[in-house]
């Protein structure tokens, strides 16, 4: 994963469980990125991020 400011959003979130709300819209039938599978992707990326030794600025 490239972006430091995501990899730091997710590994804040260690030990939550992840939620994907967008206000006042239900979701499509059709979307082609339902919440649940979004919220599994983050979910697997923070478990694979939480696994590796964090890395420090040199």
């Amino acid at each position: 994963m490239q972006s430091p400011g995501l990899q730091h959003a997710l590994r804040s979130t260690a030990g939550l469980t992840l939620a994907h709300h967008v206000d006042g819209t239900v979701e499509s039938p059709t979307t082609s990125l339902p919440a649940a599978v979004f919220r599994r992707i983050l979910t697997d990326l923070r478990r694979e991020l939480l696994a590796e030794p964090m890395e420090t600025a040199a």
